[in-house]
């Protein structure tokens, strides 16, 4: 069987640095600048901390790739067999 697992994980990091900077305000900029830049990517790695994990997983229908559950492939299929069914016999399903 195939599934789409959900993973959830955060993580939380503390770690310093040393900025030359005029200001606290200006300091602080440059770290929160570095932090998007992705300058800081080792100390991150380094540092980090899982604090929370969640995982959710749905089983996939195989034929069209959508969730099981959302899936309309093996209700069409049922249906199909039981038409066959009824109209090997001779009857009609209304």
């Amino acid at each position: 069987m195939l599934y789409h697992v959900n993973i959830r994980i955060s993580t939380e990091a503390d770690f310093e640095d040393e900025i030359e900077a005029g200001s606290e305000q200006e300091a602080e900029q440059i770290a929160t600048d570095r932090i998007w830049e992705d300058s800081y990517t080792g100390e991150l790695r380094a540092c980090s901390e899982i604090v929370n994990e969640e995982y959710e997983a749905f089983e996939l229908c195989e034929e069209c790739m959508n969730i099981v559950e959302e899936c309309d492939c093996e209700e069409s299929e049922e249906k199909d067999f039981i038409d066959k069914l009824i109209e090997s016999e001779g009857g009609s399903n209304v």
